[in-house]
């Protein structure tokens, strides 16, 4: 079972202490694709230019809608 981090219950997504491999269950969700360590899976669907939480801080807003289970990085994050 992958460990991640999830300091809030405000938090929308989780960081991956090691990776996360497809299709595994995290916090009760499928990452749908490899999720490396260090970075970020989300928890719920988040909609387009909807913000990410992180540790209880904005941390940026989806540039597209996100899905439960999808990576969270720089493709589909910007900050505003």
């Amino acid at each position: 079972m992958a460990r991640y981090i999830k300091l809030t219950e405000t938090d929308n997504i989780i960081v991956a202490i090691e990776p996360i491999a497809p299709g595994e269950a995290v916090a009760e969700i499928a990452a749908r694709e490899r999720i490396p360590r260090g970075h970020k899976m989300a928890l719920q669907a988040i909609a387009s230019r909807m913000p990410i939480v992180k540790y209880g801080q904005i941390i940026g807003f989806s540039t597209q809608d996100i899905e439960p289970g999808q990576w969270v990085h720089e493709h589909n994050v910007t900050m505003q």
